[in-house]
């Protein structure tokens, strides 16, 4: 079984919308250095639900999509291709059972240049609640 991670980023970088934007730049908790724009970066926490029993077999993870460009509007843009393809989605992916995912929140931020340069760069950063089955430990 693969992660929920991998499930996530594969139907992101399976979406045409999604890669026509940003190509396959989706990267898990950073970018690498020197990263052309725009690209994607995630992080995901994870809440197993627990029964009376112990654990369900079933989790919850939420999931943080940072987007990044050098325009507002392309920023925009690309969240909203990828809230497009994850709100609502369920399915398999990667060997992992999603059973929903659901937007809750976006905010836009501008970073100010670092070096001195007129242009800055625009994220947006999109808030999931994924359910998924997990393993139940035995």
């Amino acid at each position: 079984m693969g992660y929920v991670e991998q499930a996530i980023r594969s139907r992101l970088t399976s979406q045409s919308s999604v890669t026509d934007l940003v190509s396959t730049r989706i990267y898990p908790l950073a970018a690498p250095q020197g990263a052309s724009l725009p690209y994607v970066i995630y992080d995901v926490g994870t809440d197993p639900v627990e029964s009376m029993s112990g654990h369900a077999g079933l989790t919850f993870a939420g999931f943080s999509i940072s987007c990044y460009a050098t325009t507002y509007a392309s920023v925009k843009a690309i969240s909203e291709q990828i809230r497009l393809v994850l709100d609502g989605w369920s399915g398999t992916s990667e060997g992992v059972s999603i059973k929903s995912v659901i937007h809750g929140n976006s905010n836009d931020i501008y970073g100010t240049p670092k070096d001195g340069s007129s242009l800055g760069i625009f994220q947006v950063n999109s808030a999931y609640k994924v359910g998924f089955v997990s393993t139940i430990p035995s």
